[in-house]
């Protein structure tokens, strides 16, 4: 008995650190976003902790009044807009793929208004992405990978090209035996009107 217990210990610690070891290989393998607008500085942290209602301020108050928000928003869209000129060389349908592009254009605030809520820029899972979808078989392209919508994801409406849409994901993983997984949520997905 006790044998066997060591055995499946051990090879929970085996598959622990295999783990471990195949998400740092998976991490090393995705192409770095430059041009994307990704912010995951520690100035920004809080404030995008308090967009997602996890942070009120140090001091327990407000964080922002409606007009500071809104100028923050509009000052943040310009500041994609500068980051959206620089050529962006990101592969199609991978993590911040034309991230700033999508901030500066509007469609991210967009399909959160459609949408309901926050689900992009997320410093926990996920950030927007153009890519492509197949109604037909419910997929989206997520890091080059065809990936089923999953249970909750919401939709919305973005004014993106024809045959385009703005997903929001994290980024693919791979498990134990190098094989690349779908992510566990897409959180949302933004399609033009009348698709």
């Amino acid at each position: 008995m006790r044998s066997a217990v060591r055995l499946a210990l051990g090879g929970m610690m085996l598959f622990l650190a295999n783990v471990s070891v195949t998400s740092t290989v998976a991490q090393e393998q995705f192409p770095i976003c430059r041009a994307s607008g990704l912010n995951f500085t520690p100035a920004s942290i809080p404030r995008q902790l308090a967009q997602q209602g996890e942070w009120d301020g140090e001091d327990g108050g407000p964080v922002e009044t409606k007009e500071e928000k809104r100028a923050r928003e509009e000052r943040e869209r310009l500041e994609a807009c500068e980051r959206a000129k620089v050529p962006d060389d990101t592969p199609f349908s991978f993590y911040g793929y034309q991230h700033a592009l999508a901030h500066c254009n509007n469609w991210v605030k967009q399909l959160q208004d459609s949408a309901g809520g926050s689900c992009c820029s997320n410093i926990y899972g996920g950030e927007c992405r153009i890519t492509e979808y197949d109604p037909v078989t419910r997929r989206v392209k997520i890091d080059g990978v065809m990936c089923p919508l999953t249970k909750g994801t919401r939709r919305g409406v973005v004014d993106v090209s024809p045959g385009l849409v703005l997903a929001c994901a994290p980024r693919l993983t791979k498990d134990w035996a190098g094989k690349w997984l779908c992510p566990n949520a897409i959180h949302c997905i933004g399609r033009g009107p009348g698709l």
